[in-house]
């Protein structure tokens, strides 16, 4: 019962996926307003990859309806030529979201990231992408080998920040043995309790040198990782317990430096407007967010 498909999948026509931390909702069209703008990022993919996530999706469908699919091959149309059509770069209001038109063996013609570059940007070589879809645990294992195994740098996107012990212990080791480290996550929650519980790790992390910056212009929900600049995550999974050891997730993995650039670059921007978090900042608390912390603690795996 506790188990919950959070993965985000649209697939239209069988030739075009979307994938990220997009849901539908009314906060998605500045409707909140306590927390909007609701800032995200989201994957638009054409080509051979789109069978991957219409697969899924149907999967999916099948288990949550017991409904046998007719017809199938409507779902999966053959390649045609427009689907080598290079994309227009679009304006997406409140997001910076990543385009990664995909063809032949799973990799990209081009990746652009709307609302930030020019068509002149858009990037020619070929882009490896890769699409995990996660059950349970089985995420967190693979988080943990990429922490173990970076050398340089380590960046972690994401709304809810309560990770698992293991992935705790690798972030401390990591940042011992001299990785930087940059958290972001959002300035205001949109649900009791998640910041609360999310201080008990940050303090040992603020205090083995990590960054952590509270990000400012609305509410931030986007889900994403970089590991050395060389190995890009973005998808449906957030940096918490529920994700990591729960969760149904979808995730995309970008390994194309040159992309990865692009996309740091919009990670850059959300940074600027941003916060640095000090470890006073959640030290120094009222006797409320004590209280608060405390009734998070036993249950921060299900929140």
């Amino acid at each position: 019962m506790n188990v919950r498909n959070h993965r985000k999948i649209a697939v239209i026509d069988g030739k075009t996926a979307y994938i990220g931390g997009f849901n539908i909702g009314k906060e998605y069209v500045n409707q909140d307003p306590k927390l909007s703008p609701w800032r995200d990022y989201h994957l638009k993919l054409s080509g051979d990859i789109v069978s991957d996530l219409q697969s899924q999706f149907l999967l999916d469908w099948g288990k949550a309806t017991k409904a046998t699919m007719p017809k199938l091959s409507r779902y999966f149309p053959q390649p045609s030529q427009g689907l080598l059509s290079k994309p227009a770069l679009q304006d997406v209001e409140m997001s910076k979201a990543l385009d990664l038109p995909n063809h032949g063996s799973h990799a990209a013609d081009s990746v652009n990231t709307q609302g930030a570059f020019t068509e002149n940007d858009v990037l020619q070589q070929q882009t490896k992408i890769q699409i995990v879809a996660s059950e349970c645990a089985w995420i967190e294992g693979l988080v943990s080998n990429r922490i173990r195994e970076a050398q340089e740098s380590i960046f972690i996107g994401t709304p809810y920040f309560i990770p698992t012990k293991q992935l705790m212990k690798d972030l401390l080791a990591a940042a011992k043995r001299g990785v930087k480290i940059t958290i972001l996550v959002p300035h205001a929650a949109d649900h009791l309790l998640v910041q609360e519980a999310s201080y008990r790790f940050l303090r040992p992390l603020l205090k083995a040198g990590v960054e952590v910056y509270q990000f400012m212009n609305g509410f931030y929900h986007a889900k994403a990782l970089v590991f050395d600049d060389l190995v890009c995550d973005i998808g449906t999974t957030n940096f918490d317990q529920r994700s990591l050891l729960l969760n149904n997730e979808v995730n995309c993995f970008i390994t194309d430096k040159q992309s990865i650039i692009k996309i740091k670059n919009v990670i850059d921007c959300d940074l600027r407007d941003s916060k640095r978090l000090q470890l006073s900042d959640i030290t120094n608390v009222s006797m409320k967010t004590k209280i608060k912390e405390w009734l998070a603690r036993p249950i921060a795996s299900f929140l």
